[in-house]
């Protein structure tokens, strides 16, 4: 009776009151039928969806924690379609309420239990792998949740019906998928039918309907960037207000959309009203709307930016910044880079337009400062837990003052909500700005207890070299600081250029191809050509298939669309669309080719980016440190043209994430050195790669041709590697004994052939054993895929019978690695490759070598050959041993090369590939 009370006050929109007819309903069947029966379980579950939707998430996680326990226990004696039942709602509510990992895992359990136990066919089967997609969508494994969202909508089809509701259903998570993707316009056919199909059986009002009505219309606004949207998701945003109230999550979700579409479009007040409302609505639900609340805020700093009151836009930032770095310390470092990525782009962002707006000021000092705070975050803290400062206790007095003005702050922010018009509205918001700057400077002290050491400003105590670093601005241009070795700053805005990613594309592949080349492919491996042209005056390289080419008409509107997308990605932040992906080709534009045409890509572009260095005087042995953003971690620094020459004749060129990272790291190296003085070597490589074995003459490529992709289950992105499939390397095992003898046989440890494996290298940091070596040099095979740049890889051997481990050193496996290296020689193909963040920089081998412990890494660009590779590392390796800082040690290798009489090494192709991450 309690049950069918509360179903229908639920029917009659009284949730409260459903809410303790339910919670009165689990007491009962806990006295009557005990905590572990399956009528408790569907009651407890029945709860904390009630708790779930009325956005109580602190209760819902109680019950749902409660329910995931006893599942985990007890699934196996419980009927298999109720187990599914309640792991699969688990595993949705623990998602929204925020626990993500559990969230996975649930899902994952719910998808195993319904494979095992029930019939292919069955819907409650079919009902857990939808969600499974679902979860690992809203997890961030996008790949993974795509492939099997593709899957699930055709067995949906095929075991239900095309109309099927739950068909629809499985059409709406397969737009999730594809909007995650950056695929709009396949979203928007996805959510179209998703929204045609649950209309059919359950009408327009209903829930799931106006929501893929509502993630249709922000799809093909997404690829299309028309004005023309916004009347579209009004009236949907006044449906779903009218039917679920203002402050449902359906009605944010909405109102956000229209506000971003109208900030966009420049409609700056319309923008800065509903970012206004967005956020007291947030801050009203509190709890784990906090990042919610906080993105309204950003937004609406934007949006008095785009007004042009600057002054007001910094005190809104003023206001919102150090609520981020409370939420810093709340979140930690140990929950790992992937699970940050969203608030990482949120404090990227915040200082990112602070720094813009100080720059626009006149306030160059200050708007550098404010951009290095907002760089690198994760990194840094990463540094700093990996150093061993964590996992002190902090003192009690510090958390309870802590929690105190937390619970202060809760106060105020629903009394401003509840109460915005009262006339002491104004004092509660001056206490709570008074509070957030009282509970920023207390986090920063409880992270220093933690070891999590503030680093604002450290920044300038960095000495010894001339700095360049690069910000991308929210009108897409690039603004350029420099930072001389006496400490002084200037900066310089480098002219618009919407098409410089395809220039830059372009001298990255003929670079990797050889000037000489009249062949190409893109970063997909299709073959391209070259061609250029004159836009307005300025010239453009393009890397294309294409063979038509474009009206005038037709190519400014084709620039006009990227000008609103490069807008669009500080507003929406879809990764890049790929650019090179075009129909026809630039009014006027030639297909180029041979040295001269390269040589003044080389000179445009290297006059482009480092302009800065104007007036500089740059000589070899100089260490020159860049700070890339964007696109620019892709480029061949040292093979632009700057001043008649290849920029490595002219400076020791250095990559960094951050200023900060470049203090730590020298900080790092230097008590490092002072404890210990002796140069060690560990070189492994000629790795048994199965059963595929080469001549020893080969000069085989250490890339990723032989490489097998399917998806895997082991919690990644769903991509498999098999190294049985891999040539052997025959020329890494000349490099590593050449290695050896450069270092000597008593200061070098070297493994070859079935030594080399994953299963040795793990073990060897367990024990500590890795710390012993100030240089690490793995010759290896490389993986790299455009598709998933965050799987990039090393691959070594298997070790045993038994396969446990599968030879393949992903980025997130070599950040668990435990290293003190002074230099990591990633000597593979594509292992300075990786997924590029606005807020962390390069993520991939490189950071995560960071991390590990080392200051420094030498990877590579693109495929490399095995022979010249062994060469180039053997003569890199002894500069380094006559005592060479690695910077210097490998810009000499490269104009060593330069000079070589041999054409072969002498191509930039051989020497360019390499470059140095760290210090």
């Amino acid at each position: 009776m309690l049950n069918l009370k509360a179903m229908a006050l639920s029917e009659l929109g009284r949730h409260e009151e459903a809410l303790h007819q339910k919670a009165h309903l689990v007491a009962l069947r806990i006295i009557q039928d005990g905590p572990h029966h399956s009528n408790t379980l569907m009651a407890k579950q029945n709860l904390a969806v009630s708790y779930l939707y009325l956005q109580r998430y602190d209760e819902a996680l109680v019950e749902l924690k409660q329910l995931r326990d006893l599942i985990f226990r007890n699934h196996q004696s419980l009927e298999p379609e109720l187990s599914v039942l309640v792991a699969t709602n688990l595993a949705l509510g623990l998602g929204l309420a925020g626990n993500l990992g559990d969230s996975v895992v649930l899902a994952q359990l719910a998808a195993d239990i319904s494979k095992a136990r029930l019939a292919e066919n069955h819907l409650q089967r079919l009902t857990a792998e939808r969600n499974l997609a679902q979860v690992l969508i809203r997890s961030g494994k996008t790949t993974e949740g795509l492939t099997l969202a593709r899957e699930v909508v055709n067995r949906h089809e095929m075991a239900l019906s095309a109309e099927h509701p739950d068909t629809g259903m499985a059409w709406n998570v397969l737009g999730q998928a594809l909007f995650q993707d950056d695929q709009f316009t396949l979203a928007e056919s996805a959510f179209r039918r998703a929204g045609n199909i649950l209309e059919a059986r359950h009408g327009s009002l209903f829930e799931l309907t106006l929501s893929a009505r509502l993630n249709q219309e922000f799809s093909r606004w997404n690829g299309s960037l028309e004005l023309n949207s916004i009347a579209n998701v009004k009236r949907l945003q006044w449906t779903i207000e009218s039917k679920f109230g203002p402050s449902s999550h359906y009605s944010l979700k909405a109102k956000s959309f229209l506000a971003t579409i109208h900030l966009h479009h420049g409609q700056a007040d319309e923008a800065l009203h509903l970012f206004e409302q967005l956020t007291r609505e947030w801050m009203r639900l509190g709890g784990k709307s906090a990042m919610d609340t906080m993105w309204a805020q950003l937004g609406f700093a934007r949006a008095l930016a785009a007004r042009g009151s600057r002054i007001d836009a910094l005190v809104a930032l003023g206001d919102l910044i150090p609520q981020l770095e409370v939420q810093r310390f709340v979140m930690g470092a140990a929950a790992g880079p992937a699970s940050q990525v969203k608030f990482s782009e949120l404090v990227s962002d915040a200082y990112g337009l602070r720094s813009f707006l100080q720059r626009e000021l006149g306030q160059f000092e200050d708007s550098l400062d404010t951009l290095e705070q907002g760089r690198a975050h994760g990194l840094l803290d990463w540094l700093a837990l990996r150093e061993g400062l964590t996992a002190r206790a902090m003192p009690k007095e510090m958390l309870e003052s802590w929690n105190q003005t937390l619970e202060r702050v809760a106060i105020l922010d629903s009394r401003i909500a509840k109460q915005a018009n009262s006339p002491q509205s104004e004092g509660w918001r001056g206490e709570r700005r008074k509070l957030e700057s009282a509970l920023a400077d207390l986090g920063r002290t409880l992270r220093q207890a933690e070891g999590l050491v503030d680093e604002a400003g450290k920044w300038k105590q960095l000495v010894g070299s001339t700095s360049l670093i690069y910000a991308q601005q929210p009108d897409g241009r690039y603004q350029a600081y420099l930072r001389t070795p006496d400490g002084q700053i200037s900066s310089k805005g480098l002219s618009s250029a919407p098409h410089l990613s395809w220039t830059i594309e372009a001298f990255r592949a003929w670079t990797a191809s050889g000037p000489e080349s009249s062949q190409w492919v893109d970063e997909h491996g299709q073959p391209r050509k070259v061609y250029s042209a004159k836009i307005n005056g300025e010239s453009l390289w393009l890397l294309s298939g294409a063979s038509e080419r474009c009206s005038t008409a037709e190519w400014a509107q084709h620039l006009q669309y990227l000008q609103r997308q490069a807008t669009r990605n500080w507003i929406s932040h879809p990764r890049a669309a790929n650019q090179s992906s075009l129909s026809c080709l630039p009014p006027g534009s030639k297909e180029v080719q041979g040295q001269a045409a390269y040589q003044e890509l080389a000179r445009q572009l290297g006059h482009y980016l480092l302009s800065p260095l104007h007036g500089q005087r740059l000589k070899a042995g100089q260490s020159l440190a860049i700070i890339p953003d964007g696109q620019l971690w892709t480029i061949p620094w040292d093979a632009l043209l700057w001043r008649g020459r290849h920029l490595v004749q002219q400076a020791d060129v250095q990559l960094i994430p951050s200023l900060g990272v470049a203090t730590r790291l020298q900080e790092r190296r230097q008590k490092d050195y002072l404890a210990n003085r002796n140069s060690r070597l560990l070189a492994l490589g000629d790795v048994h790669y199965g059963h595929r074995t080469e001549p020893s003459g080969t000069d085989a490529t250490r890339e990723r041709r032989y490489l097998v992709k399917s998806v895997r289950d082991r919690g990644d992105q769903g991509v498999d590697i098999s190294p049985s499939q891999l040539q052997r390397l025959p020329y890494s095992r000349i490099e590593v004994e050449r290695a050896s003898q450069v270092f000597g046989s008593s200061q070098s440890e070297i493994w070859l052939g079935s030594m080399a494996s994953e299963r040795r290298l793990r073990e060897w940091s367990r024990q500590g054993k890795l710390k012993d070596f100030d240089v690490v040099l793995m010759a290896t095979h490389g993986w790299f895929d455009i598709r998933w740049p965050e799987l990039s890889a090393i691959v070594l051997g298997r070790d045993g019978p038994d396969h446990t481990e599968d030879g393949v050193l992903y980025a997130p496996d070599l950040l668990g690695l435990h290293l003190n290296a002074r230099v990591l020689i990633l000597s593979s193909c594509h292992s300075g490759r990786g997924a590029i963040s606005r807020s962390e920089g390069l993520v991939g081998l490189p950071y995560a070598a960071m991390v590990a412990g080392a200051s420094s890494t030498v990877q590579t660009l693109w495929q490399i050959q095995d022979a010249s590779t062994a060469q180039f590392v053997t003569r890199f390796l002894t500069h380094l041993r006559q005592g060479r800082p690695p910077v210097s040690a490998l810009a000499t290798t490269k104009r060593e090369f330069q000079r070589s009489p041999n054409p072969r090494l002498a191509n930039p192709r051989v020497w360019a590939a390499f470059g140095l991450n760290g210090v």
